[in-house]
């Protein structure tokens, strides 16, 4: 299965915007030294370097020689005229361009050559998140998406910091939304794309808002919600077209024709596969022309047409080797080895299965070459610090000589100013944490209270209305006794058959107000307990999976994640109609994360302000320091919960 992702590496038409300052004067931050060049640059020599900086980005997905061109030529315009922060730009995007010729360490350098630019760049806004933004997609293409991670989430910062309102921040969030895919981290990966959507409907960016529907419904696919990722990647398609945005269209007719192919649709998924393919040959290849070649390759081999699967494959092969878009190139060759078996062409199979080993051990020295690039990355880093702090020491020890004479005069005024913001920032600080500690006891008290009002209407029903009703079965069973003879019919078989049934629903009940459970064991077994009472085997089915250690959790805690669980559940069963629950406790560290899904009906975001129950956990989950979020999908609901176990008090 073939599934499109789409990941922004380069900031697009915002990122020639100018006229942001980078880094406000007096930030503390250790800073390169530079030598800046003499400035003799017009007007008119900064619009050029930014129209070939422009066009060398529009020809790096089609024609990387050319694209490393222009970013050359703007490179020495850049440097002749002593225009700065072109010189960082240029360098950011030829790191990139360089990169794609499957050269890291190269782009790694031009990387670092672009950084003191970028970070002093005066003209250029956008230069120092760009860079972050191609150092993070050079990382990711190498497969370290650890280190992508890290580069792109320091774009982020950056642009929410200065530039709150820039188009890219909802780029950015796409990137971390694929990077959190190939760390397998799905459910990240989904409120990535929710963030990138929300944040590009509101700039009204109709194409990233296309980009995070196609990322949104890969998570859902991911996350085994097909239909929700049908109805993704439609919307995203739909919108597409309306655009004409053509990348975006083969990328979403590849990714339904992918869910058909799943569903065991063939004849369909080659519809889709085939107008990919006929819509450009000028986009990316690999949404043009390898990725749909690859899939239709497999529908074709499916049904039996052994011929054009044949031909579509190896065509997609020998252009993802002529691009190196080598990415998915294992499953082509797959798809192939299998094609030559069932026609009995052995000696092809065994050659495809030769190419496809290669390409897993390729794979596996590219992960050693990342390894070492990475320590020689850090090493490089430790060498630029250690010279940094030689540098600024000698700095420092000038600066304290100098300020020795002043700081007599100075004591006295600055103590008492020092004092006096200390007093106000300590009262204000207590001030707040008094605040919300009052807040976090009321609603504990609340909790409390709750609890102890569960135990009381709990001994009530067991103790008082289970007594009484055990008596009157018993009084009942007497009177049958001695009056057998003289009963007739069904009648009192059904008063005690129903008196039967209330003892065990009050019994149920009794148990769910208290559940004694969590007196004698821990939460992992009341939870699989309580899961198993409700999956009888009707509707719906339960999926319980526990991770970590759970086991050494606080009694404290145990009871209100138990509440929160249990209320979730409840309201399924009320109210939703769900044929499937899925229910994640993960522990990772410190930090306890609740997940729960299901298929049904899911509910109107209105309702989120009115349930009682929603109500009940919001205050639980506030109470405990913690995150909650619910949402509805297209089908089905997700409730998410993480609670910092060190923030609990």
């Amino acid at each position: 299965m073939f599934f499109n992702r789409f990941r922004y590496r380069l900031l697009f038409g915002a990122a020639l915007l100018t006229g942001s300052l980078l880094l406000p004067a007096g930030r503390g931050r250790a800073q390169e030294q530079l030598h800046l060049s003499h400035a003799t640059f017009s007007r008119t020599d900064t619009l050029e370097v930014r129209a070939l900086i422009r066009k060398g980005i529009v020809l790096l997905s089609r024609n990387t020689d050319s694209a490393i061109a222009c970013f050359e030529a703007a490179e020495t315009l850049s440097r002749n005229t002593g225009f700065d922060d072109g010189i960082g730009y240029a360098l950011a995007f030829l790191g990139a361009a360089v990169t794609d010729k499957g050269d890291f360490s190269k782009g790694l350098a031009l990387y670092r050559e672009a950084m003191p630019y970028c970070r002093r760049a005066r003209f250029i806004g956008n230069a120092l998140p760009s860079l972050y933004i191609n150092m993070g997609g050079s990382f990711f293409q190498v497969g370290n998406y650890e280190r992508a991670y890290e580069y792109y989430y320091q774009a982020l910062k950056y642009l929410q910091q200065y530039m709150p309102s820039n188009d890219n921040i909802a780029a950015v969030y796409n990137n971390l939304a694929t990077v959190q895919e190939e760390l397998g981290q799905h459910r990240q990966a989904l409120d990535y794309a929710l963030k990138a959507e929300a944040f590009a409907r509101k700039k009204n960016a109709a194409v990233l808002v296309g980009s995070a529907l196609v990322n949104k419904g890969t998570a859902y696919d991911k996350l085994l919600l097909s239909d929700s990722a049908m109805l993704a990647f439609r919307e995203a398609l739909q919108l597409s077209r309306k655009e004409g945005v053509v990348d975006i269209q083969q990328a979403c007719l590849t990714s339904i024709g992918d869910l058909l192919l799943k569903a065991g649709r063939n004849r369909e998924a080659v519809a889709h596969y085939r107008e990919a393919m006929q819509l450009s040959t000028t986009t990316s290849p690999i949404h043009a022309f390898i990725t749909p070649g690859y899939s239709l390759g497999l529908a074709l081999f499916r049904l039996g047409e052994y011929r054009e699967a044949e031909q579509i494959l190896l065509a997609a092969l020998a252009r993802a080797e002529e691009t190196r878009l080598t990415g998915n190139m294992k499953d082509g060759r797959a798809t192939l080895a299998a094609l030559y078996e069932a026609t009995g062409r052995y000696r092809e199979a065994l050659e495809q299965h030769r190419l496809y080993d290669q390409l897993k051990d390729s794979q596996t020295n590219t992960e050693k070459v990342r390894a070492i690039n990475e320590v020689e990355a850090r090493y490089q880093t430790i060498q630029k610090d250690k010279a940094l702090l030689e540098k600024e020491w000698t700095i420092a020890e000038q600066k304290r000589k100098l300020e020795h004479k002043n700081m007599l005069i100075g004591t006295v005024v600055g103590g008492t100013l020092i004092l006096l913001a200390v007093v106000i920032g300590v009262w204000r600080s207590r001030r707040r944490i008094a605040m919300r500690d009052r807040r976090i006891e009321q609603l504990k008290a609340m909790m409390t209270g709750e609890e102890k009002e569960r135990v009381r209407l709990s001994r009530e029903l067991h103790d008082g209305i289970g007594g009484m009703l055990t008596g009157i079965k018993m009084n009942l069973k007497t009177w049958q006794k001695l009056h057998e003879h003289e009963v007739t019919g069904n009648g009192l078989g059904d008063v005690m058959e129903m008196l039967q049934d209330m003892g065990r629903e009050i019994h149920k009940t009794a148990h769910n107000l208290m559940p004694d459970i969590l007196l004698k064991h821990h939460l992992r077994e009341a939870l699989q307990l309580y899961c198993e009472q409700l999956d009888t085997g009707g509707r719906p089915a339960i999926d319980l999976q526990l991770y970590g250690d759970l086991d050494s959790l606080d009694k404290s805690l145990e009871l209100p994640v138990y509440r929160m669980i249990q209320e979730l559940l409840q309201n399924i069963l009320k109210h939703a109609q769900a044929t499937l629950v899925a229910i994640q406790v993960r522990r990772e560290g410190n930090v306890l994360s609740i997940l729960v899904e299901d298929n049904g009906s899911g509910f109107r975001p209105q309702d989120k302000k009115g349930g009682l129950g929603l109500m009940n956990i919001e205050a639980r989950v506030q109470a405990l320091n913690g995150y909650f979020s619910i949402e509805p999908a297209a089908k089905g609901t997700t409730a998410f919960i993480e609670l910092d176990l060190d923030k609990i008090n």
